[in-house]
């Protein structure tokens, strides 16, 4: 039989060492660098948690909010060239890690579109499921 999925609340996915860097991919040259918004969740629920959904906010001269998935993975940025990094970026934000009660994985965001000026970064847990 499948087990079914419930909503975790707010308090069962909690979300430390929020840190976003400016990254350079291996051809870039003189080309903007990517944003990465890297930082780990620990789920805190009797169960295992699924597609654990951050919202990250970019605050510069201009604002945007973006949902991200956490996989697990981390992508080197300095190992691809900026069209392979897209892929992979691609690649990694279709699938969803799954996270045992009480363990941590590390969620990665990498953003090759983000407002001129950025100044101010928030992270939030959206959504989790728990099975």
């Amino acid at each position: 039989p499948k087990l079914a999925r419930t909503r975790l609340g707010p308090g069962q996915i909690h979300l430390s060492n929020v840190h976003g860097a400016f990254e350079a991919p291996r051809d870039s040259g003189d080309a903007r660098p990517v944003f990465v918004v890297t930082g780990r969740v620990t789920n805190n629920a009797p169960v295992a948690a699924e597609r654990i959904d951050l919202s990250v906010r970019l605050v510069g001269t201009e604002t945007t909010s973006e949902r991200v998935t956490c996989t697990g993975a981390v992508v080197n940025v300095a190992q691809f060239k900026a069209q392979e990094l897209a892929l992979v970026t691609k690649l990694h934000r279709s699938r969803s890690a799954r996270v045992a009660p009480g363990a941590s994985i590390v969620c990665q965001a990498v953003f090759f579109d983000y407002p001129a000026g950025l100044r101010t970064v928030s992270v939030d847990v959206a959504s989790a499921q728990g099975r």
